[in-house]
């Protein structure tokens, strides 16, 4: 722990824009093949959001995994440094805040014989689909505070996704051209259409506000006679 605490001290000097640490712990041992983790989070930046994507994910993919988000959580392994340093991170680990912890935890006896390679490779899947979400929308809680320039194309975004109860849409349509914008469900189902109208070339946002549709996977799509686009939104309660 002492390289996170340094590296977390040396990112709050430098003033870094970490978005999200994601820290994986004791990944191999699941004794009573319950598919039990335990997520390890609290109200410090992003945590709460990232511990609550990871369970979206799990859900999305029908992962054979049953997450516990444990808030707060212990500090005791590298994400602890960050939380330290007002950044956000979560631990992801067996259960053993669950009752499934490794006897031979740190031990000798800790061999290879130990290993749940069944539970590691589910959590692998998890954890790889939970990164790909995060690096298609890589902000989890930022707000830009810049213009947008004069589009020279088409484009499609939203700000902040993860998000809790609204998110901005932004666009930029370089014809003056018919728009139609449409959110949609994790299933294909239109939840609601934001904006069926003529628009000139620009930039452009919309407010969505979830209202009470439940957590989850969301698609917002833009259509035009040239181009049609989509966007997935994660909505987290």
């Amino acid at each position: 722990m002492l390289g996170s605490s340094f590296y977390a001290n040396q990112a709050r000097a430098d003033d870094l824009d970490i978005q999200g640490v994601l820290n994986l712990e004791m990944f191999g041992w699941d004794s009573d093949d319950d598919g039990s983790i335990d997520i390890h989070s609290c109200a410090v930046a992003s945590s709460r959001s990232l511990a609550e994507l990871i369970v979206t994910v799990d859900s999305l993919y029908n992962s054979p995994l049953q997450p516990v988000i444990h808030d707060p959580g212990s500090p005791d392994s590298d994400h602890g440094a960050f939380w330290g340093e007002g950044f956000g991170a979560i631990t992801i680990s067996d259960a053993y805040w669950g009752g499934d912890f490794n006897p031979y935890y740190h031990s000798s006896k800790d061999r290879i014989d130990k290993f749940n390679t069944a539970y590691f490779l589910q959590l692998t899947k998890l954890t790889v689909a939970s990164l790909t979400a995060l690096a298609e929308n890589p902000e989890i809680t930022a707000v830009p505070n810049e213009p947008v320039p004069l589009p020279a194309d088409f484009s499609l975004k939203n700000y902040p996704n993860p998000f809790n109860a609204s998110t901005t849409i932004q666009y930029r349509i370089a014809h003056d051209e018919h728009v139609v914008l449409t959110i949609f469900n994790g299933i294909g189902e239109k939840v609601v259409e934001l904006l069926n109208d003529f628009q000139p070339a620009g930039n452009y946002e919309i407010r969505f506000a979830a209202g009470d549709l439940p957590s989850g996977v969301y698609f917002v799509t833009i259509a035009t006679p040239s181009c049609i686009a989509n966007q997935k939104i994660i909505l987290l309660r």
